[in-house]
């Protein structure tokens, strides 16, 4: 059973390319719709502090390679993870594959996360 108010989820492409959150919204990305310094303290305020890390992602963002730096971060967040996943031959390349949907970076999150296969 479908839950929610059935819209389609947006994927990256769409959130960066379509008009930027306003006043009492709540949609956008925020390697896109945040300022650098915003980004930042909040990247280190979820426990991002390597800073070769921030760095790429400063200059990603610099580049508009807003998906580039969401990648950086979540490979970061999950690297002992990922390093096992490959170790174990579980996850295919498909599942390696750059995110480009927040729905994926989700679902590969929570399955890293809670050590589950990926489908």
């Amino acid at each position: 059973m479908r839950q929610g108010r059935g819209y389609t989820p947006f994927s990256c492409q769409r959130i960066l390319t379509e008009h930027p959150p306003g006043s009492g919204e709540s949609h956008g990305c925020p390697y896109r719709h945040f300022s650098i310094e915003n980004l930042i303290t909040l990247l280190q305020g979820t426990g991002v502090t390597d800073r070769e890390v921030l760095r790429g992602v400063k200059e990603d963002v610099e580049k508009k390679r807003y998906h580039i730096a969401c990648n950086r971060v979540f490979e970061h967040a999950h690297k002992g993870a990922i390093a096992q996943v490959k170790e174990e031959g579980s996850w295919g390349a498909a599942e390696m594959d750059t995110i480009v949907h927040p729905n994926t970076y989700f679902k590969r999150s929570y399955l890293l996360t809670n050590g589950g296969k990926a489908d």
